[in-house]
């Protein structure tokens, strides 16, 4: 994920016409390939009035392509997202839009450290003893009963089996 500009830019021909554009870049080089792509309904505007989409506001966003994103869900028009290149908007519905998108930041879900301390955990009230050097959750390690007899096995599968043990004496 790389910073960058979230950007709105309007046409002069209608000045409720927007086009919300994003970069990693600079805004000038990606106004410019706004303004020439006439394969995209931005391009083709600039191409049949000759005249350029000029930025109308624009806020610096840790991750450009999610908050453009925001900003559609923000918008009264959220449920055609992504059917069009331009639209029509006024400057309080682009402000509000904007400051949704500024506010948004991508939910990054981290999985659970399995370290060793996460395999004693699962340990914990059992008896049994992590003997062997603990190298991740599928790679088997020794282990030691209560009683003492020692056991190999795959900690994911042992974890799988007191968890199970757990469930039925609840």
């Amino acid at each position: 994920m790389k910073s960058g500009f979230l950007f709105v830019c309007r046409h002069p021909s209608d000045p409720l016409l927007i086009k919300v554009g994003y970069t990693t870049g600079t805004i000038k080089k990606a106004l410019e390939r706004i303004n020439t792509n006439a394969s995209k309904e931005a391009g083709q505007i600039v191409k049949d009035t000759g005249k350029d989409w000029k930025v109308s506001k624009k806020i610096k966003v840790d991750d450009p392509s999610y908050a453009k994103s925001a900003f559609w869900d923000a918008s009264s028009q959220h449920a055609l997202r992504g059917n069009f290149d331009v639209s029509r908007m006024a400057d309080e519905e682009v402000d509000m839009c904007l400051n949704e998108a500024q506010k948004a930041r991508r939910k990054v879900e981290t999985k659970p450290k399995r370290d060793k301390n996460w395999m004693l955990q699962q340990l914990e009230g059992t008896g049994i003893k992590l003997i062997g050097n603990y190298r991740g959750l599928i790679t088997r390690v020794e282990f030691e009963y209560p009683d003492g007899e020692r056991f190999v096995e795959v900690p994911a599968r042992l974890v799988q089996m007191l968890n199970r043990l757990r469930e039925e004496t609840e």
